[in-house]
Order: structure tokens, then C-alpha cells, then sequence
């Protein structure tokens, strides 16, 4: 494969989730969460309308407007998650996404990793440390 052929693989099939988050600081939750699917050209009111349900299922549709800096690891943490899952890859890799969201949410990643990839999603693997989660989706 070629380093294009890559980047436009990891692009399409695959969702990340550091354990620093890699947040944009300059852009908006919002922007950040939609930023995979502009970055495809995916229509703008697809975009706009997935990126909507995605901040939904995290709980995030009220910091639509606050930039990283402004956020709770948590939030920054959710919100991460939230751009991993937006553009509905085949394969999550993530590294201790739930470590800052505190006693309190500890589940609310795995939730909806588990309710967004329900119908394409194989099995979901999740280490016994909870080090990362990788969902296989198959295709």
C-alpha cells in the first residue's frame, strides 16, 4: 500500500481515541467532532446532522461552542470519543478512553461504542485493565 492509500485507509475505516484526547485547541467541540467527516466531504447536512446525534449520545450537545481549554477532562475525554465515532469507522483503537471521565460515567464510552456499532459490530474486545477497547466490526 502506498502512504496515500494508507492515510485514505485509516481515514475511512479507522477511529481513534488518545489517551491525551488530541483535541484541536482551536477549534470548537462541534468542530472538532465533525472535522473527520469535512475532512471526507461529506455533505454538509449529513455532517451536521450525524455530528448532532453523536454529542447527543455523549452528552456533550451543550459544549458545542467551548474550545478544549475551556472543558473537564471528562468532557474533553467524551468529546473525543464523540470524533472517533462520527464517521462510523470499521475499527476503534482507544487508549484508556475512560480515564478522566471519573467514577460517574466510567460506562459511557463502552455504551455507546456498543449502541452506535450494535448492527455492524462482531464482538467487542475490552481488556481486563481497561487499558483500550478495540471494536471489529464486520465487513
Amino acid at each position: 500500500m502506498s502512504d496515500e492509500e494508507l492515510a485514505a485507509y485509516r481515514g475511512l475505516k479507522l477511529g481513534f481515541v488518545f489517551q491525551e484526547y488530541n483535541l484541536l485547541d482551536t477549534l470548537t467541540v462541534y468542530e472538532n467532532v465533525v472535522l473527520p467527516l469535512t475532512l471526507r466531504g461529506v455533505h454538509r447536512a449529513e455532517a451536521d446532522a450525524r455530528t448532532r446525534d453523536i454529542m447527543e449520545s455523549f452528552g456533550i450537545t451543550q459544549l458545542r461552542d467551548k474550545f478544549p481549554g475551556e472543558l473537564s477532562g471528562g468532557e474533553r475525554q467524551r468529546t473525543a470519543c464523540a470524533r472517533a465515532l462520527v464517521g462510523q469507522p470499521s475499527l476503534i483503537i482507544a487508549d484508556e478512553p475512560t480515564g478522566a471521565l471519573g467514577a460517574a460515567l466510567p460506562q459511557k464510552p463502552y455504551f455507546c461504542f456498543s449502541r452506535k456499532f450494535r448492527i455492524h459490530c462482531d464482538k467487542m474486545i475490552r481488556p481486563r485493565q481497561a487499558a483500550g477497547v478495540f471494536i471489529l466490526a464486520g465487513e
